[in-house]
């Protein structure tokens, strides 16, 4: 009798965790218009506070919305106006449209978090960055942790912050054309790489298979505290 019982309790036990891994996460706060589509499904719902995201599940905010979602694990993912987020599942997500603010709590090597965008494919453990996927910003901006960075077809010509701030203090002097001083320049002509690492307080340009990193400016810190000021605003 007590096997018996002791079977049921974990055929249940092992119905909750199922279940439990099917959600990804819930909608913590929004403002404006938000709807969640099914994958398989072209019905979309009309998202509220609470609202449970799903494994298959598009996040999507008008063009006067914002979203803060909220994952299982503690992790933020706040959506800008006109953005929108398909989850794979709880470790896996591509970005598809918009600007996408990440505050991704601590995570093992094995269940990391997969973000794939238009541009690119991120690797994350653990960060804070910001992802812009729009026709004419298309950029990674990493406030916190290390990133690793991934081309979907070709190579990146990889033209590291370095050689651009080396370059500044050349053209002051010489005004030497840009494409000309990289040639000229021995050792800092752009890495052809098929990855690469980011760190902290440093951003990547991508136009085509073009990568250009720099450093935070006024405008990248004002990003950051406009994505921070969307999450308070909605406690």
């Amino acid at each position: 009798m007590r096997f018996i019982m002791f079977l049921i309790i974990s055929a249940m036990f092992s119905f909750a965790i199922s279940a439990d891994v099917k959600i990804v996460g819930t909608v913590d706060g929004l403002k404006g218009m938000v709807k969640i589509s099914h994958e398989g499904s072209i019905k979309k719902i009309n998202a509220t506070k609470g609202t449970k995201i799903e494994k298959g599940d598009m996040v999507t905010t008008t063009s006067s919305a914002t979203a803060v979602l909220k994952l299982i694990d503690g992790s933020n993912v706040v959506l800008d106006k006109s953005s929108s987020i398909f989850f794979a599942n709880l470790n896996q997500a591509e970005q598809k449209s918009g600007s996408v603010y990440y505050k991704i709590t601590s995570r093992t090597a094995n269940n990391s978090l997969d973000v794939k965008t238009p541009f690119a494919i991120i690797g994350i453990k653990g960060t804070t960055f910001i992802v812009n996927s729009d026709e004419k910003d298309k950029s990674i901006a990493l406030q916190e942790g290390k990133i690793g960075i991934s081309s979907m077809k070709e190579e990146f010509e990889l033209y590291r912050k370095k050689v651009l701030e080396e370059f500044g203090n050349y053209k002051k002097q010489q005004f030497a054309a840009y494409e000309q001083y990289l040639q000229e320049l021995a050792g800092n002509k752009p890495q052809i790489v098929k990855e690469f690492d980011l760190d902290a307080g440093n951003k990547v340009s991508f136009d085509d298979k073009k990568v250009v990193e720099s450093s935070f400016n006024k405008d990248t810190n004002s990003s950051f505290n406009h994505f921070e000021e969307i999450i308070k605003s909605m406690k």
